[in-house]
């Protein structure tokens, strides 16, 4: 019987008011040792397009490639939720797959996008401010 791993998930929440907004975690709930991570996020509708998940996946990148020494940080979403893919890619994410159905949503299959960021992208990024 495999054993089922316990989940990682940080809290998004404004800084003024200190009220939840929404959530992000690493995939499986672990670090992984050999230096590679898959990150997720979700947001309230409420505060979409609002530059917050922008703001709170910089914080991750940051945390993971400063803090715990990762080199390399993957993220995906649905093909259609161009949203998320901006937030990835204004965060210094670069997208480098399709996936051809590859996830179950809403009662179908629905392709997605994968975006990643290597440590050697985030030291040498200058426009981004981490």
């Amino acid at each position: 019987m495999k054993k089922k791993k316990a989940r990682f998930v940080l809290a998004i929440r404004l800084k003024d008011s200190n009220e939840f907004i929404g959530h992000m975690g690493f995939k499986d709930g672990e670090i992984v040792k050999d230096g590679m991570i898959e990150l997720y996020f979700g947001l309230s509708k409420n505060y979409w397009n609002m530059g917050y998940g922008t703001e709170a996946l910089k914080a991750a990148i940051s945390f993971c490639f400063d803090k715990i020494g990762m080199h390399r940080i993957s993220a995906g979403c649905d093909i259609d939720n161009l949203a998320s893919a901006r937030i990835m890619e204004k965060a210094g994410m670069v997208k480098e797959s399709h996936w051809r159905k590859d996830r179950f949503r809403y009662g179908k299959w629905k392709d997605g996008l994968g975006f990643s960021i290597l440590k050697d992208d985030y030291s040498s990024n200058t426009i981004n401010n981490y």
